[in-house]
This record gives structure tokens, C-alpha cells and sequence, in this order.
């Protein structure tokens, strides 16, 4: 039976938005959405009005802490989102994405999964009740070049082994852009020694941490972009390839 992803009710599951409705305030009119599921499908659509929903969570949380979560970000990510303006990314900032950012990791999550959610009860409650997020995930954001009315997505699951522990590994990766702000969270779960992994190096100029340490000097806009769809697509594959460090 599905519960509530946070609060584990049975009851009363209604429909969370998986893209924020308040970004059709942001972009009237046509929006190109294209979503790579975890088994790799993709689905490309275009629409007036981004309704993209999943019936992962209840109505208390929903239209309680949820929405004020989202109306507690919409300022800072309205503009990002746009890509029309500049900012400094405080420490603030940076914490306020990276909740928004576990907040559609979860959904994506649960809304690609009947059973055996990716991350544990105890991390989505910690959520729940004080926002805290642990400090074994990993968040990034970045900008995405060229005209944006799209909204891309991929939650998707990679997994092998270490060549040099032969510790087996998997990881769940939930890259999503809206218009010129991308970001992505990286959760992995590994057998053995807790060593560090990484993806290959190609995105390290491009993606900066603003989770569990950010710093505390950037400005908006960044001066290495994505670009544009193929840019966002080789980005949200980037952990299939990893090294241990």
C-alpha cells in the first residue's frame, strides 16, 4: 500500500507537483519538458501549462510544511531560474536550494519506485521535522546556457563495482534544470569501506557544491555554463563513470 513519503500515512494521498506550479508564473506559455526515468525512458513533451503531479505524499504535508518550504525558496529561485539577474549565492541561499533540491529528489524518487524508497525512513522524518539533510548526500547547481522554456529531469540509479576496493556500490542521482538553474544531488550506498567516490572530472568547472559545504563567495551568475539540453543530458549521466578516491 503507498504511504506518505515523509509522514507514512496511508491516508489522505494527494497529488504533489514534481515541477513547482509557481514556475509557469515564471515562463507564459509553451514549456518544453523532457523526463529520463530510472530505467532510461524518456519522454518529451511540450505544454502551456506544467502540471506534472505524483501521488507520493498526504495532504497535511503537502499543503503544510511542504508549501512553506516552497513559498520560503520561491524568492531566491524565481531569479536564478530566470537567469536575468545578479547574485550573491549566500550560505543561506545555498541551504534553501539544497532543501528544495532533497525536497524533488523524494518525489522523483517515489513516484519511479512501488516499493523500497531509496532514501530511509529516518533521513525523509529528519527532513520533515527541521529540513536537516544528511551530510553523506551531495547537492551541486549550475547554469544552463541558450533561451530556457524547458524544464529537464532525470532520476536515475547507477551501480557496479570498485576496481580498487571491489566494493560493490550503488547511487541514486536526481539532476533536474529549470530554465538556466540546474542542480543535482547524489546519494550513493556502498558495501565495505566507506571510501570516497567521484564522477569523472569533466563537470568540475562547471558544477559548484552547495551541499554539505558550499562557499560562501559566489555570485550569481556563474561564468561556466551547461549547455543547453545536451549539456544538462551528459551532466545527469555524469556518475556512471567513478573513480574512488
Amino acid at each position: 500500500m503507498r504511504e506518505c513519503a515523509f509522514c507514512f500515512t496511508t491516508k489522505n494521498l494527494t497529488k504533489e507537483h514534481v515541477i513547482s506550479d509557481w514556475v509557469n508564473e515564471l515562463f507564459p506559455g509553451r514549456n518544453t519538458v523532457s523526463y529520463i526515468d530510472g530505467k532510461g525512458v524518456v519522454r518529451r513533451w511540450s505544454e502551456k501549462t506544467i502540471n506534472w503531479k505524483a501521488r507520493v505524499v498526504c495532504g497535511y504535508c503537502n499543503n503544510g510544511w511542504m508549501s512553506d518550504l516552497e513559498g520560503a525558496v520561491k524568492p531566491f529561485l524565481a531569479p536564478l531560474i530566470r537567469g536575468n539577474t545578479s547574485m550573491p549565492i549566500t550560505l543561506e541561499i545555498a541551504g534553501s536550494i539544497a532543501a528544495f533540491a532533497f525536497l524533488k529528489a523524494v518525489i522523483v524518487d517515489h513516484s519511479q519506485r512501488s516499493e523500497n524508497p531509496w532514501f530511509p525512513r529516518e533521513q525523509r522524518t529528519a527532513f520533515r521535522e527541521d529540513r536537516s539533510i544528511s551530510d553523506h548526500i551531495q547537492m551541486w547547481m549550475c547554469g544552463v546556457s541558450g533561451r530556457r522554456r524547458a524544464i529537464d529531469m532525470h532520476g536515475g540509479y547507477f551501480g557496479g563495482t570498485l576496481l580498487a576496493s571491489g566494493n560493490l556500490y550503488q547511487s541514486y542521482v536526481c539532476t533536474v534544470a529549470i530554465g538556466h538553474l540546474a542542480f543535482q544531488l547524489h546519494s550513493r550506498k556502498q558495501s565495505g569501506t566507506h571510501k570516497q567516490i567521484a564522477p569523472l572530472p569533466h563537470f568540475d568547472a562547471v558544477a559548484v557544491p552547495v551541499w554539505p559545504a558550499a562557499r560562501d563567495d559566489l555570485t550569481w551568475p556563474f561564468p561556466a555554463k551547461l549547455q543547453g539540453k545536451s549539456g544538462f543530458d551528459a551532466f545527469s549521466m555524469r556518475w556512471k563513470e567513478i573513480v574512488e578516491i
